[in-house]
């Protein structure tokens, strides 16, 4: 019985000292993109004024303001990025009644910051509505493939 006890506490022992040891391990894992710089939405996808998983829900009796917020992935740069976007053409919204869009393409991220605000006003509808808004470029950047496109979901 005393010999199992032994055996056990050594293996007890043993793993204990390769957990603490293991920890103690430096990460070298690099973790700096290094890839092209690129344009991409921050939050691609947005369902206003009504969102069924949400704890609050917004008033869809009058306009609502809100953003988009496109971003620079890459390093900051010392002079503006120039960023052009576009509405989609499968957007079921319509300028001027369901939604317009307070910053007109295209817009300049400014020298030294990461990103820039697009504002855009969301009118009360009757149906539910997309305004789907696509990045289509900027100064020697591409839009990222997985984040180029905005869907605004409007409820009514």
């Amino acid at each position: 019985m005393m010999n199992k006890f032994r055996i056990l506490y050594k293996a007890v022992v043993v793993v204990f000292l390769i957990v603490c040891l293991t920890g103690c391990v430096k990460d070298t894992t690099n973790t700096t993109y290094a890839g092209p710089d690129l344009i991409e939405f921050a939050n691609p996808n947005y369902i206003a004024p009504l969102n069924p998983t949400a704890k609050t829900v917004a008033t869809t009796t009058t306009p609502k303001n809100d953003s988009m917020y496109i971003q620079l992935v890459g390093p900051q740069r010392i002079t503006g990025t120039s960023v052009t976007f576009a509405v989609d053409a499968a957007s079921t919204a319509v300028a001027g009644i369901d939604y317009s869009l307070s910053t007109p393409s295209p817009v300049e991220i400014a020298p030294n910051t990461s990103g820039i605000k697009i504002r855009v006003v969301l009118n009360k509808v009757t149906a539910q509505k997309k305004l789907i808004i696509n990045l289509t470029g900027g100064d020697k950047v591409l839009p990222s493939a997985n984040f180029k496109t905005f869907t605004f979901t409007l409820n009514p």
